[in-house]
């Protein structure tokens, strides 16, 4: 757990000496994501995976080193959505089972800090690490809503990349970009079955405004 502050407090370190700097701009973001959990095997869950989408809404700091290359991070309150649903095994002949929808919902904050180039005028990747902070976990479905925050732990890590299009204007810039996490650690309180783990991966869709 040390370890992950330290991470932490590093990157906060290293981006307020950044964007002290010149050549720095300011912005908003905000996106839609779909989150989903690696690392066990899946065939012991007793239920079925449902489209649930999430959202990620946060301030930007871009410096640049030079034309093509830049630093870039994010600072976002990221709600992770995952949605399944249980069916009822024990229906009679004739009967439809019983199907229960249910989410398990992450917020977080989270600071990715990414290695940005611009490969033509208007097309660019992003690279780099990304830490995250649970604020608390909301288990919700069947009438119920329960925080189920002690089963998942504090602190997330792991890579982000990206690829996006940027629309340049007079003084301002627009980007839209698809962006895959892969989280690095386990992120679960409790033991896994068969020594697996709960690794956090979501891709999203995300559009930003530079001033």
């Amino acid at each position: 757990m040390k370890i992950n502050y330290i991470i932490l407090s590093l990157i906060l370190l290293t981006t307020s000496n950044i964007f002290g700097q010149k050549k720095s701009n300011f912005g908003l973001n905000a996106g839609l994501t779909y989150s989903s959990i690696y690392g066990f095997d899946k065939s012991y869950i007793p239920h079925e995976r449902s489209l649930a989408m999430g959202y990620l809404v946060g301030i930007t700091f871009e410096y640049e080193i030079n034309e093509d290359i830049s630093i870039i991070t994010n600072l976002n309150y990221e709600k992770k959505i995952i949605g399944h649903k249980l069916v009822s095994n024990d229906e009679g002949e004739g009967l439809k089972p019983d199907v229960v929808k249910m989410t398990m919902n992450y917020n977080y904050i989270t600071l990715p800090i990414l290695l940005k180039y611009d490969f033509s005028s208007n097309f660019y990747i992003n690279a780099g690490p990304y830490v995250g902070y649970l604020i608390n976990r909301i288990d919700k479905g069947g009438g119920y809503s329960e925080d189920t925050s002690e089963f998942t732990e504090k602190m997330d890590f792991g890579l982000t990349t990206s690829i996006g299009y940027l629309i340049l204007l007079d003084k301002n810039k627009i980007s839209f970009e698809l962006r895959n996490n892969l989280g690095l650690i386990n992120t679960s309180s409790y033991p896994v079955i068969d020594n697996g783990t709960n690794k956090n991966h979501s891709i999203g869709i995300v559009a930003g405004f530079l001033f």
